[in-house]
């Protein structure tokens, strides 16, 4: 019976012994970084935010949800193979390959996402990026790339963890930060294009909003908003623009665009036939000044309402880029053409009027 027990003995010894050593193994370099990605793929915020925010106060009451989010949504698209693990001691370096969503494709969308923004509302909100990056990583399917870099680890407490520096974020995002950075990750044409699909997209309201619009035609009457919003209404609904094409020398670029307008110089003629008409009446002898400068201005107005003839010129945008992407500097010969050559206008109009007296 003893050496039954010894033996039963020894054997529960030997299998603690190599449960300990398995569970003293377990915990490997290799293991702690497919935990961190299990973690950050899973949307864990604080995981998430404790490796690629480490810097924030441990007070803050800033709200990192957005952040959290985006990479959250980053990460599930993500993987990591690793292909190799070197350690020595308490500290490792382990070698991975991370495929995730191509980060130029991403970062451009992005920027073309918050230009988009910035014309509707002249600014951009805090946490925009996060929220257009989770939006379109929800929306579309991005191709993978691969990236290679090294991973370092410390073992505390006899658990492994990756040590956070500048270099992670780049390492797990496949680039993404630098690329959100780079001034030229865009090019002029397509800021151009994203500006001209948002501007086709506006109302004849917002157009006076983005292009100052006050009493565009000087009549100084009391329905001109009326006139302002009937002119824009037509130019709006004539307004198409035609293939994109830029000139670019290092920060300055001009961008040509062919744009279909609304034909100013034919409401202006007809307006000038309406001012002759009724130039002939004996109302236009009779009536005070008040009433011309009324009738006048509804003159006007019919003139643009029987609008039905459009423009195509060259336009051309200028644009700068002013170390964080291309900003446009000049439009005004873009406007001109979208309200369909109004100094041409006025001067073909009322200069050959004033040329036949």
């Amino acid at each position: 019976m003893r050496l039954l027990f010894a033996a039963s003995l020894a054997v529960c010894l030997i299998f603690v012994s190599a449960l300990v050593l398995w569970m003293v193994r377990r915990d490997t370099p290799a293991r702690a970084v497919r935990r961190t990605v299990r973690q950050l793929s899973s949307m864990d915020e604080e995981a998430i935010l404790r490796l690629l925010a480490p810097e924030r106060p441990a007070d803050s009451t800033q709200d990192y949800t957005a952040q959290a989010r985006a990479l959250g949504c980053f990460f599930d698209q993500s993987s990591c193979r690793i292909l190799r693990s070197d350690r020595d001691k308490d500290r490792a370096q382990v070698t991975v390959q991370i495929s995730a969503p191509d980060a130029r494709s991403l970062a451009s969308d992005i920027r073309l996402d918050m230009i988009r923004t910035r014309i509707l509302t002249d600014s951009v909100p805090p946490d925009q990026t996060y929220d257009a990056m989770a939006r379109l990583l929800e929306e579309n399917t991005y191709p993978q790339t691969d990236t290679e870099g090294v991973l370092v680890l410390e073992k505390q407490n006899g658990v492994w963890n990756l040590v956070p520096d500048s270099s992670l974020p780049s390492l797990l995002l496949g680039g993404l930060p630098e690329a959100l950075q780079d001034p030229y990750l865009v090019t002029p044409s397509e800021v151009a294009g994203t500006w001209l699909e948002q501007i086709v997209s506006m109302s004849a309201e917002e157009w006076a909003s983005i292009f100052q619009i006050s009493d565009l035609f000087s009549t100084y009457a009391e329905n001109a908003s009326e006139i302002d919003l009937e002119f824009l209404t037509r130019a709006k609904d004539a307004f198409s623009y035609g293939e994109i094409r830029e000139e670019t020398d290092a920060s300055s670029s001009e961008v040509h665009v062919s744009v279909t307008g609304i034909d100013t110089a034919a409401i202006l003629g007809s307006y000038r036939e309406k001012l002759i008409s009724y130039g002939e009446t004996i109302d236009a002898i009779t009536d005070d000044s008040v009433t011309l400068s009324a009738k006048s201005a509804q003159l006007l107005l019919d003139s643009i309402k029987e609008a039905d003839s459009t423009r195509t010129c060259d336009a051309v945008i200028y644009m700068e880029n002013d170390g964080s992407g291309w900003v446009i500097t000049d439009a005004s010969r873009f406007t001109d053409a979208l309200f369909g050559g109004m100094d041409e206008a006025v001067s073909e109009v009322f200069g050959s009027a004033q040329a036949d007296e």
